[in-house]
């Protein structure tokens, strides 16, 4: 099982990597190919996602990361559904495992409870999710956890260093879980530097609105914010807009 399991975890893996350098990939809402390869059956690969394919991050990222992994392996099938709620996470993966699927990626956190309640009774498939600590999970499940507590603090770290007003900010789309957590070690990392720095947060309300990001972005250099840290899917787009024409330093995640 430990064996076969590692063999998934490294595709997946491939998966992620390959998230971060594609680009440009198609919209098809099918995906799945119905072949098989020399005579062999194919692996059966699932990818279940939160948001949008056309999010410009979190999921249209792990979705061009699937695509690779359909174009460069011909011993692998994929598919994907988008826009999966956590109440219909059970029926959409339930249906995905009667097709034979036998690897599902649920590329969030909130789906955990229900992974680790399929895998209990679907032994011969292999589940992955993500950003899931600390807890004891089916040997059939496996959890993609990227340290994003020490990347915040570095950046908070660069924040302080480079700031000439002693101020710095972060705009982000909602108040959400990691992200929350990652904006508390960007101004741990801050006060590393600077004890006396002074920090500020803005949520726009949105992971898309490109727009309403940039404006809030503006405000807070309007304010003195000279260094912005941006966090929250297509929203960075915005805030990287409105620091190029103010000439502010920005980094962003996701």
């Amino acid at each position: 099982m430990k064996k076969k399991l590692s063999k998934i975890v490294a595709l997946v893996l491939s998966i992620v990597l390959a998230s971060a350098l594609v680009t440009g990939c198609g919209s098809s809402k099918d995906e799945s190919k119905k072949s098989e390869s020399n005579g062999d059956k194919k692996l059966k690969v699932a990818l279940i996602l939160s948001g949008s394919i056309s999010d410009g991050s979190w999921n249209g990222g792990t979705y061009n990361g699937l695509k690779w992994l359909e174009k460069n392996r011909d011993d692998v099938e994929t598919t994907y559904v988008e826009n999966v709620s956590v109440d219909d996470s059970k029926v959409v993966i339930q249906n995905l495992i009667d097709e034979d699927y036998g690897v599902v990626i649920a590329f969030a956190s909130e789906y955990s409870d229900v992974i680790d309640e399929l895998a209990k009774v679907n032994k011969d498939v292999y589940f992955v999710d993500t950003n899931v600590y600390g807890s004891k999970r089916p040997e059939n499940v496996t959890a993609l956890n990227g340290n994003q507590a020490q990347g915040a603090f570095l950046v908070g770290v660069i924040a302080a260093s480079l700031s000439k007003t002693g101020k710095i900010g972060s705009v982000e789309g909602f108040d959400y879980g990691d992200l929350s957590d990652n904006y508390v070690n960007f101004v741990a990392g801050a006060q590393y530097v600077n004890p006396k720095i002074k920090t500020s947060i803005s949520y726009v309300g949105s992971w898309t609105d490109t727009e309403k990001s940039k404006q809030t972005a503006l405000a807070q250099i309007e304010s003195g914010v000279d260094f912005i840290y941006s966090s929250g899917d297509l929203i960075g787009v915005g805030v990287i807009s409105a620091c190029q024409e103010k000439n502010v330093p920005v980094i962003g995640y996701g």
